[in-house]
């Protein structure tokens, strides 16, 4: 599958704030104080972030080359910080 490009604090914001924005989301949409449509979108980003926290992946981190997860060293004596 794909390699974990989202390292533990990230990983921990991206499903946390995930679960806040789908929950407002559904929340401001039920009771009317924003469009359909934007309740809709921000919900939608609020699962994608979900999902990158949950797997470890974010494609967009693929395109840009960046990569927030701690590699891990195969010799048990060199420990990375």
């Amino acid at each position: 599958m794909f390699k974990k490009n989202v390292g533990g604090k990230d990983r921990k914001f991206r499903l946390y704030f995930g679960i806040a924005l789908v929950i407002l989301a559904t929340i401001a949409d039920f009771m009317g104080i924003i469009p359909r449509i934007f309740g809709f979108v921000v919900t939608i980003a609020g699962i994608a972030l979900f999902a990158s926290g949950l797997f470890g992946f974010c494609s967009l981190y693929l395109i840009f080359g960046k990569n927030t997860a701690c590699p891990i060293s195969k010799d048990k004596n060199d420990k990375i910080h």
